[in-house]
């Protein structure tokens, strides 16, 4: 009798915790991307790759991935980890060729296609940059367009009638002329 009791307990103690800690451990893909934005902003960035990762990996269909992906892709290229940024801004403009981020992931490209003196690599990509806006400049000398990181980084490209010039938090990162 004593030891059927001390089973029954131990089964009813084991169901609430479950019950009560399981949801608490399932994490979906919000909360999964905001605990990847909280380590990268931390400086964490072998956490937030791991979040990030887990995003594209188990919600590919979620709003998450995209930005997840971008991020994948910035955060290798800080690290100088090229390869997996290459591959990382390439799948991001495959997977998602109308994401306000494109014209970033190109940028990308386009400077990690200089780092290997891929010449024809910059040419294509240069073209594609350039001609990525349908440019009118009526009553202006320029055209802004930004985008900011959830990593915070400020991201920035402004169209001259001859150049294009990309920044990344104030400071100039690609430049190309026409």
């Amino acid at each position: 009798m004593g030891k059927t009791r001390y089973i029954i307990s131990y089964i009813v103690i084991l169901v609430v915790a479950i019950s009560v800690l399981g949801p608490a451990y399932a994490k979906g893909p919000k909360e999964i991307y905001l605990s990847g934005v909280k380590a990268i902003r931390s400086g964490n960035s072998n956490f937030a790759l791991f979040d990030f990762r887990q995003i594209i990996k188990e919600f590919p269909n979620s709003k998450f991935a995209e930005p997840a992906l971008f991020m994948i892709g910035e955060n290798y290229f800080a690290m100088s980890n090229y390869y997996d940024a290459n591959k990382a801004f390439q799948k991001h403009i495959e997977l998602y060729p109308d994401s306000k981020r494109k014209l970033f992931s190109l940028v990308y490209l386009l400077k990690l296609a200089r780092i290997y003196k891929k010449e024809s690599l910059i040419k294509d990509l240069e073209k594609e940059i350039i001609s990525f806006y349908q440019l009118s400049f009526l009553f202006r000398d320029f055209k802004t367009y930004e985008h900011k990181s959830p990593s915070y980084k400020k991201y920035k490209a402004v169209y001259y009638i001859d150049k294009v010039e990309f920044y990344i938090d104030g400071e100039q990162f690609e430049k190309i002329p026409f």
